[in-house]
């Protein structure tokens, strides 16, 4: 049967985002090898647009990212909502109670670009709420964020949970704030016009795994 598998699909092109890539990518990877030991795996980590064009270009066969398109030609896993949180260096904005979100925007705000999906639902929110930030500095990075955050050089929006290290030694803090910001909904995505039972069974097996709770980037 495992024959007959590697003669249907011998590669497979996976695309995901930075945050899938330092929380539970490794355990991904490591069961597509040993349930299919002959299957090649390309991996790109991109932002969510681009993953989404290589998708629909044909130079990816399935991808895991935000909810954030609506083309019809694709196919969605529901894997996980994921409860971001407002983030601080501890004693950067001098607030310790649950704050109104409009008090928020005189400080600097630390984004991921517009071609991020995380940054494409907070920037969709903020619109909603008509929050509209003095200052914003961009990024394409996850982590250059968290970095930036933790520097003390503005406020960020960021998952609660695979950061919890960061909060638990000291070296972020979540701004509580009312109303709370919404959770971000994580799928997998494949072409419907590539039918193929090896990537639905990959989105299955990604619903089965998926975990971004746990960071990698621990000390």
């Amino acid at each position: 049967k495992s024959g007959s598998r590697a003669r249907i699909q011998r590669r497979v092109r996976i695309g995901v985002t930075e945050l899938t890539a330092i929380t539970w990518l490794p355990q991904l990877i490591f069961a597509i090898q040993e349930r299919h030991p002959g299957i090649t795996i390309d991996l790109e980590v991109s932002s969510s647009r681009t993953l989404y064009e290589s998708l629909q270009s044909g130079q990816l066969d399935i991808i895991v990212c935000p909810d954030v398109f609506n083309e019809t030609n694709v196919k969605t896993v529901h894997l996980a909502k994921v409860d971001f949180g407002w983030m601080e260096k501890p004693g950067f904005t001098g607030q310790g109670r649950v704050l109104p979100v409009q008090e928020l925007v005189s400080y600097p705000l630390l984004l991921q670009g517009g071609r991020s999906g995380a940054g494409s639902h907070l920037a969709k929110w903020l619109l909603s709420e008509r929050l509209v930030f003095e200052r914003v500095l961009i990024t394409d990075s996850l982590m250059a964020v968290v970095g930036m955050t933790v520097s003390g050089l503005g406020i960020s929006h960021l998952p609660r949970l695979c950061f919890k290290h960061l909060i638990d030694d000291g070296r972020l803090r979540i701004i509580e704030t009312k109303p709370l910001l919404p959770e971000i909904p994580y799928l997998a995505i494949f072409r419907q016009d590539h039918p193929s039972q090896f990537i639905g069974a990959l989105a299955e097996l990604m619903r089965e795994l998926c975990d971004f709770s746990e960071g990698l980037a621990k000390p």
